[in-house]
């Protein structure tokens, strides 16, 4: 995996603005942990984010051109940054797709 620390470096703070994001969301939605949002725990979560970067630096990495997918994916993981900073919550759900 050291080899992917270096693409779509924006990556690398996703996760970390993730977490504290759905968290506040799950107080907007008067939620907690659990199955009713897919998440048991933080660490559930943080394990799903770390997955979830690994896996979209996979598919950059594999593309017909990975230079310009791992472009577009930095490009995009600021972009989710921004939005997990400062969307609403009743954007979160779509912010992933």
């Amino acid at each position: 995996m050291a080899g992917c620390a270096s693409s779509s470096p924006s990556c690398d703070s996703v996760c970390g603005v993730a977490r504290p994001a759905f968290e506040a969301c799950l107080v907007e939605w008067g939620g907690t942990w659990g199955a009713t949002f897919g998440y048991t725990d933080a660490v559930d979560y943080d394990d799903w984010c770390a997955t979830w970067v690994f896996e979209q630096r996979q598919l950059a990495a594999t593309a017909d051109d990975s230079a310009e997918a791992e472009e577009l994916l930095d490009a995009r993981c600021l972009a989710l940054e921004e939005s997990l900073t400062e969307g609403p919550c009743s954007d979160y759900w779509g912010l992933w797709e």
